[in-house]
């Protein structure tokens, strides 16, 4: 999945500050993209591009075959805006909680090995994701109020979830925190 421009608008909490009316943008653009571009200078102008991979696995367990599907994700995202509203933001959150999950979900096969060591070939299932980002910019918004911009040059996340457990490695370079609300744009970290 390549992606080349996104908008999303805020229909939650609505403002008048132009800024705060896109949930999630892509930033400053060049609309006139040369069309002699080489592979690689075309990948550099996609917003997002999407790597997913689902491998199949037969895991013996007490006897048992088990069927096991292994998930890897290659995320790159860059030259995004993130408005960050603490009504949206929660909205958006409680919609996904209540509609993607069930708790009372019967159990799957594969959950029998949620307790095996993760090297093993009796593995349980695992999600791979690795997510490289690029000048991705967040407002923090309260009511119409923009108290600050996190600013992330460049970052570098790797999570692997298991059923009972995650691991988060994390690499940031050029985090940048301002200010918007009582310093008039000063840098807090930097």
């Amino acid at each position: 999945l390549l992606l080349a421009d996104l908008s999303v608008k805020d229909h939650i909490e609505s403002s008048n500050v132009k800024e705060f009316k896109k949930l999630v943008g892509s930033r400053s653009r060049s609309k006139n993209r040369s069309k002699s571009k080489s592979n690689d200078d075309a990948k550099s102008d996609n917003l997002f591009v999407v790597n997913y991979t689902r491998t199949r696995r037969l895991a013996l367990f007490k006897g048992e075959t088990i069927e096991c599907f292994d998930q890897d994700i290659k995320l790159d995202i860059s030259d995004f805006q993130v408005v960050i509203t603490r009504k949206t933001l929660l909205t958006l959150l409680n919609y996904s909680l209540n509609t993607f999950t069930d708790p009372l979900a019967p159990e799957l096969p594969s959950d029998k090995l949620r307790h095996n060591e993760e090297e093993t070939v009796n593995s349980p299932v695992h999600i791979n994701v690795d997510i490289n980002m690029q000048s991705i910019h967040m407002i923090l918004n309260d009511d119409g109020i923009k108290l600050a911009t996190l600013v992330l040059d460049k970052a570098d996340i790797g999570l692997f979830i298991l059923p009972d457990s995650m691991k988060v490695n994390a690499k940031i370079g050029g985090l940048t925190l301002i200010d918007n609300d009582n310093y008039n744009g000063r840098k807090l970290i930097s």
